[in-house]
């Protein structure tokens, strides 16, 4: 190797790799735990730095089948998100009514109460 010389690594293309798979299995975590579509935003971001960051130093399969995974991940793990929220939203709702309905039945079985008594 001659000084100043530049070494090929490809460290960045394998964890673009890893980090694309773990952005995307990252979903399968959505069930147990809410916030699993934002971690796995995340990696796929990273996974995006680290594959581009290594097509500029050399390009190789690995920075291109993590890139690849990078923007499905991004994408899958937005609509999941989305997803959530609405599931979320919905049951919230949901159960806020039923807590109102039994409010207002609570205070109809008072007004009966106090009526025949």
């Amino acid at each position: 190797m001659v000084k100043g010389e530049k070494v090929k690594s490809n460290d960045s293309g394998v964890v673009s790799l890893i980090f694309g798979i773990l952005s995307i299995v990252s979903i399968l975590f959505t069930t147990f735990a809410f916030f699993a579509p934002l971690a796995g935003l995340i990696f796929a971001v990273l996974s995006l730095i680290f594959g581009i960051n290594q097509n500029k130093i050399s390009k190789n399969k690995w920075a291109t089948a993590g890139i690849i995974l990078s923007i499905i991940g991004i994408i899958s793990n937005i609509f999941v998100g989305i997803l959530t929220y609405n599931i979320l939203t919905n049951f919230a709702a949901q159960v806020q009514q039923q807590i109102q309905q039994a409010q207002q039945l609570q205070q109809l079985q008072q007004e009966a109460l106090t009526q025949y008594a």
